[in-house]
C-alpha cells in the first residue's frame, strides 16, 4: 500500500472487475494458518466479516465518508423489505442527508444488525468493536480493513496497482451513479458535494433520489 502513488485520488474509481474482485474478498473469512483450527477464533471471523462486509458494501453503495460512517447510530439506518433509508446527520459541512439504500448495501447492512443484536452492546452506535465492551469502531479501523480488503483481492498487485481506501469506494458510488445516468445534481444531493449551480434549482426530492437508488439497483443486476 506505502508503494501505490497517491496522485489524483479524485479521479480514481474501481471500474467493474476491480469492485467485483473487491467485493470477493468479504465471500469467506479471513482467518489466519496458524489459527485456523481455533473455534472461538473462528467464530468471530465470521462476525468480523459481516461487520466488515457491512462497511464496505455501506461505504461502495451508499458513498458516505468514513468519519460519517463512524458517527452512524442504529436510528440512522431505516430498512424496509424492498426499500431503505442511511440517514446521514452531521455530513460535509454539519449538512444533514438522507440516502437511499440500493439491495447491494440493504443486504450487508441487515446481516450486520441480526449479529449486532445477538452480541448485546449497550450502546447505539452503528458499527462496534468486537470485544469486551463493544465500544464504537473507529476511523482507523475502518480504513485499516479496506487497505487488507483490497489486499486480499489483490488489487494492490495489479499493473498498475489500484489505490485501496474508504474515498475510493466513495468515489466509485459516485461513478456508478454517473453510468446510471441520474443528474449532477441529485449525485451531489447524494453524496453529500455541495454544488452552489445545482442548489440554485432547489435540492432533489426524495423521490428523485429513491430514483436514483433504483437506478443503481437496475444497472448492478443487468
Amino acid at each position: 500500500m506505502h508503494n501505490i502513488p497517491l496522485v489524483a485520488l479524485e479521479h480514481i474509481y474501481y471500474n467493474d472487475s476491480q469492485r467485483s474482485r473487491f467485493e470477493a474478498a468479504f465471500q469467506s473469512p479471513w482467518v489466519d494458518k496458524v489459527t485456523k483450527r481455533k473455534r472461538t477464533y473462528e467464530t468471530q471471523a465470521g462476525v468480523r466479516l459481516i461487520r466488515d462486509k457491512a462497511i464496505a458494501f455501506l461505504m461502495l453503495y451508499a458513498g458516505p465518508r468514513v468519519e460519517e460512517v463512524e458517527r452512524l447510530k442504529l436510528e440512522d439506518v431505516e430498512l424496509r423489505p424492498k426499500s431503505g433509508v442511511l440517514h446521514i446527520r452531521q455530513g460535509n459541512g454539519f449538512r444533514e442527508r438522507d440516502v437511499p439504500l440500493p439491495q447491494a448495501a440493504r443486504e450487508p447492512l441487515e446481516a450486520w444488525l441480526k449479529e449486532r443484536q445477538k452480541l448485546g452492546v449497550a450502546h447505539d452506535a452503528l458499527f462496534v468493536e468486537l470485544r469486551a465492551g463493544y465500544r464504537p469502531l473507529s476511523q482507523r479501523s475502518m480504513q485499516s480493513m479496506v487497505v487488507e480488503a483490497g489486499k486480499r483481492a489483490g488489487l494492490d498487485r495489479l499493473d498498475p496497482p489500484v489505490v485501496v481506501t474508504p474515498h475510493v469506494l466513495r468515489h466509485t458510488y459516485a461513478y456508478m451513479l454517473r453510468q446510471a445516468g441520474v443528474s449532477t445534481e441529485v449525485r451531489a444531493e447524494m453524496s453529500g458535494h455541495w454544488i452552489e449551480t445545482a442548489m440554485k434549482y432547489g435540492r432533489p426530492k426524495a423521490r428523485e433520489k429513491e430514483q436514483a437508488a433504483e437506478a443503481l439497483d437496475d444497472m448492478l443486476t443487468n
